[in-house]
C-alpha cells in the first residue's frame, strides 16, 4: 500500500490509496499501445489516401495537360494548313495578276500596233491624195524683177495646203535674199515667205524655211504669186510650187 499524505488547514491525514494489480498495468500499457497503433494506422492510412489522391490528381492534370498539348498540335496543324492555303491563295492572285499584266501588255502591244498600221494607212492614204499646183512665175530668159502678181490661178477646189517651194532656173549671184510670196485672194498664206538663198536655185535649201499660216484655200479662191525681194539682177525661171490635198 502507498500513502498518500493531503495537506490542508486540518490536521494531517493520511490515508492509503489502493494500487491496481501489475497485470492491470500491463493490460492498460498494452491497450494504450493498441490505442496509439491504431490511431497511427489511421494516420498512415490517411497519408496513403492523401498521396493517391495527390498521384490522381496529378495523373489528372498531366491527361489535362496531354489533352492541352494535342489540341495545341491540332490547332498548329489548322494554323498551318491554313497558311499554306493563304500561301497558295496568294501565289494564285500573283498568277492572276502577271496574267493579267501579260495579257495588257499584249494587248498595249496589238494596240500599238493597231495604231502603227493606222499611221502607215494614213500616210499612204495622205500620200495617195496629195496633188501639186506648179505656177511658172517668169519666163525662162528674162531676168526677174521685184513685183506683185507674177502669176496667178483660180483653185478649182478647196484645197488644203501642206509645203510651199520655189525654185530658179539660174540663181542671182549676190545681194539681198530672193523673196517670194503666195496670197489668196491679195492675203498672204504665209507667215514667213519663200526665199533662195545666193547661188541657190531652190528654197528647200534655204536657211530660213517658210512657214504656212493659212493652209485652207477656199473653192475658187485666187492665188497670186508676188516676188516680194531681189538681189542682183540675174535670176531667170521662177517656178513655184503648191503641195496639198483636195478638202
Amino acid at each position: 500500500m502507498i500513502a498518500q499524505a493531503i495537506l490542508s488547514s486540518q490536521p494531517t491525514i493520511i490515508r492509503e490509496v489502493p494500487v491496481p494489480p501489475t497485470s492491470q498495468l500491463v493490460v492498460a500499457a498494452a491497450t494504450a499501445q493498441a490505442v496509439i497503433a491504431r490511431e497511427e494506422a489511421v494516420i498512415a492510412t490517411t497519408q496513403a489516401t492523401n498521396s493517391a489522391t495527390s498521384a490522381s490528381t496529378a495523373t489528372t492534370q498531366a491527361g489535362i495537360s496531354t489533352a492541352q498539348a494535342v489540341i495545341s498540335t491540332e490547332q498548329a496543324v489548322i494554323a498551318t494548313a491554313k497558311a499554306t492555303e493563304a500561301q497558295t491563295s496568294a501565289n494564285n492572285a500573283a498568277t492572276s495578276a502577271s496574267n493579267a499584266t501579260t495579257q495588257a501588255n499584249n494587248a498595249a502591244s496589238s494596240a500599238s500596233s493597231a495604231a502603227a498600221s493606222a499611221a502607215a494607212a494614213q500616210i499612204q492614204f495622205d500620200a495617195a491624195k496629195i496633188q501639186s499646183f506648179i505656177v511658172a512665175a517668169s519666163d525662162l530668159t528674162t531676168a526677174i524683177t521685184a513685183g506683185t502678181s507674177k502669176a496667178y490661178f483660180p483653185m478649182p477646189y478647196a484645197f488644203t495646203v501642206t509645203e510651199v517651194m520655189a525654185t530658179l532656173l539660174t540663181a542671182q549671184a549676190s545681194g539681198s535674199i530672193f523673196t517670194v510670196d503666195i496670197n489668196e485672194n491679195g492675203t498672204s498664206i504665209l507667215s514667213t515667205k519663200l526665199t533662195i538663198d545666193n547661188t541657190e536655185t531652190s528654197s528647200l535649201t534655204a536657211s530660213t524655211q517658210p512657214v504656212i499660216s493659212d493652209a485652207s484655200l477656199a473653192k475658187g479662191g485666187v492665188i497670186t504669186i508676188d516676188v516680194d525681194q531681189i538681189g542682183a539682177s540675174g535670176a531667170l525661171g521662177l517656178i513655184v510650187t503648191v503641195v496639198g490635198y483636195k478638202t
